[in-house]
């Protein structure tokens, strides 16, 4: 069963609760992936998450402390 993942430009800005997953790669790309993880299993550590994208919990921390701050990822609650 696949989650229902938008298409979105790099320029996009990210809502972590509703998913979109970048047509290239980089930080948005990984913190989309995250997202959808965090979207199907809301209970996932960072670490689990960073493992099943394929990079460090540090790297995913700092992508999405970047994307929180030059606001390209957005949280609703």
């Amino acid at each position: 069963m696949g989650l229902p993942l938008q298409l979105a430009s790099l320029d996009s800005i990210i809502n972590a609760d509703s998913p979109i997953i970048t047509a290239m790669g980089g930080a948005k790309a990984y913190v989309a992936r995250w997202a959808a993880l965090r979207l199907q299993d809301p209970s996932i550590s960072r670490d689990s998450a960073a493992k099943k994208i394929g990079i460090t919990s540090c790297t995913l921390t700092h992508y999405i402390q970047k994307g929180t701050r030059e606001g390209w990822l957005k949280f609703d609650n």
